[in-house]
């Protein structure tokens, strides 16, 4: 089921469970009963204007007789930090696993495997256009596949354009077969899909900071490499300044991960003392980026 909005979110719960919605906390950490998973995807797309009933609801796992087990997927990699602020407060702690984005070779196999039955000829030298581009910017499957699909209709139309130029009497539509090919995906690339984003606010939260950190460090240094350990360092520093709460070290790692899944910064190193990590991307264009940046900067 979806549901948008806070307001709607107790009285389908309370319905799914035979209940009525004033007697909805009382039934979840009552001990009595089978254990009650509760999956909430899409966190970060609920309506933020009000988080009275989500608070309500990571508060639930937390009571002693609690039945409840409670599952939230987000795309935001502080959601928590950002959108509920008061769990600190409320000493409720959730427990973060992050999922890193996919690389090239996972995003070629999910178009390869969603696209091989179709009737277009796939060229590999595109599909690993495709993938690339996509791991280089968020490592997200969905815009690998709108990608190629959009690909797809650039090549069809392409197809299409051939035909009219060059009408012949015994050849159909149906007797051109569509191959999409690496300029299809290079037009659908750089018309529409992967490109810089224009401010850091399309980042999450601790990555503006994380990214804010190290450009910190290159400006108060003559060196381009820093150590992980000096980078966390400056972090919980930018942190302390902004009142924001820092995220762990082994956290703070998954954020700079992800930056460097989007091209943003290269990372070196197997162990946390020995990783060193520096922009992949100029400093201007990173400055630019973090100008009208009220956290980062």
């Amino acid at each position: 089921m979806q549901i948008k909005r806070h307001s709607k979110f107790r009285s389908v719960l309370a319905e799914s469970l035979n209940v009525t919605p004033s007697n909805l906390d009382k039934r979840v950490v009552s001990s009595k009963g089978k254990p009650i998973f509760l999956v909430l995807d899409e966190l970060d797309h609920l309506d933020p204007t009000h988080h009275k009933t989500l608070y309500d609801v990571f508060e639930w796992p937390s009571a002693p007789s609690s039945r409840i087990i409670l599952i939230g997927i987000a795309n935001a990699l502080d959601l928590t930090d950002r959108l509920y602020p008061r769990l600190s407060l409320l000493k409720v702690s959730p427990v973060l696993i992050h999922f890193k984005p996919y690389d090239k070779d996972q995003l070629v196999e999910i178009i390869e495997n969603r696209y091989n039955n179709n009737t277009e000829s796939m060229d590999p030298l595109a599909v690993q256009l495709c993938a690339r581009k996509v791991a280089a910017s968020s490592g997200d499957a969905r815009k690998a596949l709108d990608i190629w699909h959009h690909s797809i209709e650039v090549a069809s139309s392409k197809k299409t354009n051939c035909l009219i130029n060059k009408p012949s009497e015994n050849e159909t539509d149906d007797d051109i077969p569509i191959r999409v090919g690496i300029n299809a995906v290079a037009d659908v690339v750089k018309k529409v899909y992967i490109s810089a984003p224009s401010s850091t606010n399309e980042l999450p939260l601790h990555q503006r900071i994380a990214l804010a950190s190290l450009l910190r460090l290159r400006q108060s240094s003559a060196a381009s490499q820093f150590q992980l350990a000096s980078v966390f360092s400056s972090y919980n520093g930018l942190c302390s300044d902004r009142g924001i709460v820092p995220v762990s070290q082994n956290e703070f790692f998954n954020v700079c991960q992800l930056l460097a899944s989007r091209g943003t910064l290269d990372i070196s190193g197997k162990e946390f003392r020995n990783r060193k990590i520096s922009l992949r991307t100029d400093v201007d264009s990173v400055k630019l980026l973090l100008k009208e940046d009220s956290i980062a900067v």
